[in-house]
């Protein structure tokens, strides 16, 4: 006897599949229907298992010869001895995606000449065997409201065949269907759903979603498989949807722009006739932002009422800087440090220093008090 990673389609032995079974998990002892129960802990991403197929012999146990077809694994209704889990419409996904199985199970035969047990199903049988989709992702995982970043979303997807473990060109029919999620944020309840446009049979497990106009909130991302492409600005429509297995629900954010990009302005007033004020600018990129490039610094220096676009008042001033600095995500960088001297006795005892850092496309302003 011995524990297989993969069973041999030649000269296979009884005591071989019971040990390989119960290694990988399963509860099976020397009565070989037992390998036929949900305590045998098969592998259902193995290609090569039992099915439901009212035929006595697949594969001959001795040789591994093939006498029935080439593609008896697919089982009788072409889905390769797994149940997808249906939906009917798209909002269930969410009660139905634990990360796991996700509402699939295994049909296991259940004896008789409609579903006879064939040990003979287990040559080729993979202990390891993985799902053929994995790893949801959606990037950037923080996009800031109302711009035009779309959000990438997609799932590792192995593609072709294998002669070891299933991959969706396996099976005839949902090798057809298409990638697709369901975004509902958590706080307001808006919704999103849309799907690739070409089918997971040809690798495709991918899609952009847009999210401008989509309010600020965290989204839960549920993936599913559908019969037919739909735009996100599509009306739902009639078709046959499906779970997808071995997937956990992703996240992500729309933020306000504060929430990812800041300006923080520090400033004192110093000099040796206290009439001067010392200032520091500083940017911030927080995880999940991309990185900025600025050109231009532009300081004002106001009185406390006074907005930033307020006409300036004698006393106040204003000053202009070329800059050249980047910043990347994660990153807090000095943008400039200075010394600015203020004629205004008023604006020296409660000034308020607003900083603008831009470039040619965007700009970022904050501000902060200082008083004498």
């Amino acid at each position: 006897m011995a524990v297989y990673d993969i069973l041999p389609t030649e000269n296979l032995k009884w005591d071989d599949i019971r040990d390989t079974l119960n290694a990988g998990g399963g509860v099976v002892d020397n009565n070989a229907i037992n390998a036929f129960k949900e305590t045998s802990g098969i592998n259902v991403w193995s290609k090569h298992k039992p099915v439901v197929l009212a035929v006595n012999f697949c594969q001959d146990f001795n040789s591994g010869a093939v006498n029935y077809n080439s593609t008896w694994w697919q089982g009788s209704d072409g889905n390769c001895g797994l149940v997808p889990k249906t939906l009917f419409n798209f909002s269930e996904v969410i009660e139905n995606t634990d990360g796991e199985m996700n509402g699939w199970t295994y049909n296991l035969p259940k004896g008789g000449s409609s579903q006879p047990y064939r040990l003979g199903d287990f040559a080729g049988y993979c202990k390891y065997a993985n799902p053929p989709i994995y790893n949801l992702l959606a990037t950037p995982n923080k996009v800031v409201y109302n711009t035009s970043t779309p959000v990438s979303i997609s799932a590792g997807i192995r593609v072709g065949t294998d002669a070891k473990q299933l991959t969706f060109a396996d099976f005839p029919t949902l090798k057809n269907y298409y990638f697709g999620v369901y975004c509902l944020g958590r706080q307001r309840g808006f919704k999103a759903r849309a799907t690739s446009n070409s089918n997971v049979g040809s690798g495709n497990a991918g899609l952009e979603l847009d999210v401008k106009g989509l309010p600020v909130d965290t989204y839960d991302v549920y993936p599913f498989l559908a019969e037919s492409p739909v735009a996100q600005t599509d009306p739902d429509k009639a078709m046959t949807l499906y779970t997808l297995p071995n997937l956990k629900v992703y996240q992500f954010e729309i933020v306000s722009q504060q929430d990812l990009y800041y300006v923080t302005v520090i400033g004192s007033i110093g000099g040796a006739l206290n009439n001067e004020i010392s200032w520091t600018v500083k940017f911030t990129v927080r995880d999940g932002g991309t990185t900025k490039r600025f050109t231009n610094l532009r300081l004002d220096f106001r009185f406390p009422d006074n907005a930033y676009d307020d006409p300036q008042e004698v006393g106040e001033k204003r000053e202009n800087y070329d800059i050249n600095v980047s910043i990347s995500a994660g990153q807090t960088v000095t943008v400039k440090t200075g010394t600015t001297a203020i004629t205004s006795a008023t604006l020296l005892r409660d000034c308020k220093i607003w900083a603008r850092v831009s470039n040619n496309t965007e700009s970022y302003t904050g501000n902060n008090y200082v008083r004498g």
